[in-house]
């Protein structure tokens, strides 16, 4: 939990970050701000669920469509875990929320619609792109779909 770390702890897991983390390439005033937002808002009084997230695979469990289709290039971190363990595309942890970078076609945040005509046809949007379309069934769609949700903050 957030209040129950040292500042130098936080920053360096905010500069640092592990594998399955987002690294967002903050300067020190940038990872500052971040850590006086956290500290801010961390309740003392919560369980230590309330903060829990898994590092660690599930390695009894199915491959999410996210890994299976996606997760040979990309990689998020959602609740339950992390999903992918590809590093040629970038870590998708976030993609939908407000802090993600504008990379969608024409500078855009992402959404539901953009990932989903990205997927379906990304060179389409950028004809250079290395990435290929993604074929996907509606039901791995909208798994695909919820692993990128889950993987963090407000949702677009």
């Amino acid at each position: 939990m957030v209040w129950k770390r040292e500042q130098s702890e936080l920053l360096t897991s905010i500069t640092q970050p592990v594998d399955n983390m987002p690294a967002f390439d903050f300067d020190r005033g940038q990872a500052e701000a971040v850590i006086a937002f956290l500290l801010g808002g961390a309740r003392p009084d919560a369980t230590d669920d309330a903060y829990r997230v898994q590092f660690a695979r599930d390695a009894s469990r199915s491959p999410s469509a996210f890994e299976d289709k996606c997760g040979g290039c990309h990689r998020l971190l959602t609740s339950q875990g992390p999903r992918g363990f590809g590093k040629r595309g970038p870590n998708l942890s976030g993609l939908l929320t407000p802090f993600y970078p504008r990379t969608a076609p024409n500078e855009c945040a992402w959404t539901g619609k953009t990932v989903s005509d990205w997927l379906a046809n990304p060179r389409a949007a950028r004809p250079n792109t290395i990435m290929p379309p993604v074929p996907l069934s509606e039901a791995e769609l909208r798994q695909v779909l919820e692993s990128i949700r889950d993987s963090g903050g407000p949702v677009r």
